[in-house]
């Protein structure tokens, strides 16, 4: 587990640099992503085919993909989008390592972009990302992971106003499904991020939260074969403490934006979306976490989750100052914390111990 606590104080020691070197915030922050990301794409992509649960199973099928013609999609269970994208991969003559390369760069340059976008504390989002299971899951899962950040391109447009945006969010959703079914559940943020923002709303979505876990049974009944039970039994805390996690983020999110509401001075978001709308997306993923937890369904919840790295740090920059540098030194040791015991401790994915790969040329 070394490699990933060298890392982290990697990402620490580059924000103390760039912080302490530029004269604006803004180049400080663009010149930490940039490295910082640098760092977790090389952890990811120079790392040996043992290192993630399923990644043998995706290097025997991208060399397998080779034997079967561009548009053929019958020999494997993936989607046709990410067959294609193995097809097209190996056409272009990728080894192994190649094409782990290229799809790393695919799968983080939209979480790096987006934190870029949209986070008011890169910081903390970064060691959101590296520390609440994203990157873990991002070791194993290529299919989910690539259609979560094919996802984040979309949001972008979700966000905004007019039909041909509305249009352009639902081509990247489609996109997305082709490589990972499970991604049609994000087809939903277009109207989530369109609610009003008043008390009636958020005891509404409180009111479904509160009944959410009694759609498990359902949801487990729909498969007479009982396929979709396979990912585990019915526990409240089967996602590593994800989601009583989510639950008190969700309750942090709505007393944030109360508190901004009643500032005399309120905070002036600089950034695309606003906590309000942050807050909403943050507690349906509650709702999708309890209501599909123990199936198959529960890994569907990351494109809601993922909206935690940007959802914290700005809820945190509308609070006082004081309450500010608070709940910031909170979060990075809580952060750290559940990275050690429910990540690194208990190898999470087969991501412990790490190795680098056999094939690299040095």
């Amino acid at each position: 587990m070394e490699i990933y606590i060298i890392m982290l104080l990697l990402v620490y020691v580059t924000y103390f640099i760039t912080n302490n070197t530029y004269r604006t915030s803004e180049k400080a922050s663009k010149r930490f992503l940039m490295v910082s990301f640098v760092i977790i794409y090389l952890v990811c992509a120079l790392r040996d085919y043992s290192v993630g649960r399923d990644i043998p199973g995706y290097m025997e099928t991208y060399e397998m993909s080779s034997q079967y013609l561009l548009w053929d999609a019958t020999w494997i269970y993936m989607e046709a989008g990410y067959v294609a994208y193995m097809k097209i991969c190996s056409l272009l003559g990728m080894s192994n390592r190649i094409f782990l390369c290229v799809t790393y760069f695919f799968m983080l340059y939209p979480v790096y972009y987006t934190i870029k976008k949209y986070s008011d504390n890169p910081l903390l989002s970064v060691i959101i990302f590296i520390c609440f299971q994203f990157l873990t899951f991002d070791l194993s899962g290529i299919r989910q992971g690539l259609a979560t950040s094919i996802c984040l391109m979309g949001f972008t447009f979700a966000l905004k106003e007019g039909k041909r945006n509305l249009i352009i969010f639902y081509l990247f959703a489609i996109l997305a499904f082709l490589f990972h079914r499970s991604s049609i559940i994000f087809m939903l943020v277009p109207f989530i991020v369109r609610m009003k923002y008043n008390t009636k709303n958020i005891i509404i979505l409180l009111g479904i939260t509160a009944v959410s876990p009694g759609l498990t049974g359902f949801i487990m009944a729909i498969n007479s074969n009982n396929h979709m039970s396979k990912y585990g039994v019915d526990d409240r805390l089967a996602m590593g403490g994800m989601l009583v996690f989510l639950f008190a983020m969700a309750l942090f999110m709505i007393y944030s934006s109360y508190v901004n509401k009643h500032r005399q001075y309120k905070y002036d978001n600089r950034k695309a979306i606003s906590v309000n709308q942050l807050t909403f997306l943050v507690i349906v993923s509650v709702i999708f976490s309890l209501a599909f937890n123990g199936s198959m369904l529960s890994r569907s919840t990351m494109f809601y989750t993922i909206f935690l790295l940007y959802a914290l740090p700005n809820a945190i920059s509308i609070l006082p100052k004081s309450t500010r540098v608070f709940c910031n030194i909170s979060f990075h040791i809580g952060m750290l914390l559940f990275f050690y015991i429910f990540c690194l401790v208990p190898k999470t994915l087969d991501m412990v111990p790490y190795k680098l790969g056999t094939d690299l040329p040095f």
